[in-house]
């Protein structure tokens, strides 16, 4: 699923709940995301209530790297997919030119001070983790 089949599909459920209760529209906006991008993406909306990291991580940076490439079909999961060398390769170009090396996934210590004030109640060393393990997999052997 592309990006603009996403906001297309996002916005007929905004219209469709427009009409509607918030707890609906909520529920619409919810069913419309995991019908366009299933359960792959980290539900970050890139608040920034995560932040500061004491350990100096760009939490919103990382997980939208991951959401990016997942929203836009280009998540570098299998290595049989005729596009898996160019998506890994861009995904890996993109995570460098979006986190810096010093505020990169690998650094988190899982202490969870960042859990504690995410609104969506994401496990965000988890989520850390599992981009930090993609990222590493790719870095080493070009097979995630």
């Amino acid at each position: 699923m592309n990006r603009r089949a996403f906001f297309a599909a996002l916005g007929a459920a905004l219209v469709e709940g427009a009409r509607a209760s918030s707890t609906y529209r909520a529920d619409a906006l919810a069913r419309a995301a995991k019908a366009d991008l299933g359960d792959n993406t980290i539900p970050c909306n890139n608040c920034d209530y995560c932040m500061p990291c004491p350990y100096g991580l760009d939490i919103p940076g990382i997980l939208g790297c991951w959401n990016e490439a997942v929203a836009e079909g280009r998540l570098p999961d299998n290595p049989g997919d005729p596009a898996y060398a160019a998506n890994r390769r861009r995904f890996l170009i993109g995570y460098a030119r979006a986190v810096p090396a010093l505020r990169s996934a690998a650094r988190c210590t899982g202490c969870g001070h960042c859990s504690s004030h995410c609104p969506q109640s994401i496990d965000i060393p988890a989520a850390v983790r599992r981009v930090d393990d993609l990222v590493e997999k790719l870095r080493r052997n070009g097979r995630a």
